[in-house]
């Protein structure tokens, strides 16, 4: 997957998931080649699941309806929800091995660390 190191050959998939609806992402999602699945999350639900969405209200929506970034017009639900970004390493069983949340979304979990994460769950 573009030059990255993969993941080991046991792990079924690799997936990301994606809020604005199938029809406005597609492109996007084709041009970045990501080489692994993205879900569709049109009504934030399984950000709503692992807790890491919430909603935008006050002065934050105020600023972006200023600057005409209405969130409403970019999520397929019309919301004014925000996905935190998170990583999540899950086993076969659906227990959640490893976690990264932050709302900063310049931070997120190292590649290597997914990596180590996925090798102690398939060890």
């Amino acid at each position: 997957m573009n030059g990255q190191p993969s993941l080991p050959a046991p792990i079924e998939s690799e997936a990301g998931v994606h809020t604005p609806g199938p029809d406005d992402s597609l492109a996007l999602l084709e041009s970045l080649d990501l080489g692994f699945d993205v879900l569709s999350a049109i009504d934030q639900r399984v950000a709503a699941a692992y807790r890491v969405r919430f909603e935008l209200n006050g002065e934050l929506r105020s600023r972006c309806e200023r600057f005409d970034m209405a969130l409403t017009k970019a999520n397929a639900d019309r919301t004014w929800n925000l996905p935190v970004p998170a990583t999540f390493v899950i086993d076969r069983d659906r227990m959640v091995r490893s976690a990264h949340v932050d709302p900063d979304y310049r931070e997120r979990m190292e590649r290597a660390e997914i990596l180590a994460a996925v090798a102690s769950v398939v060890a």
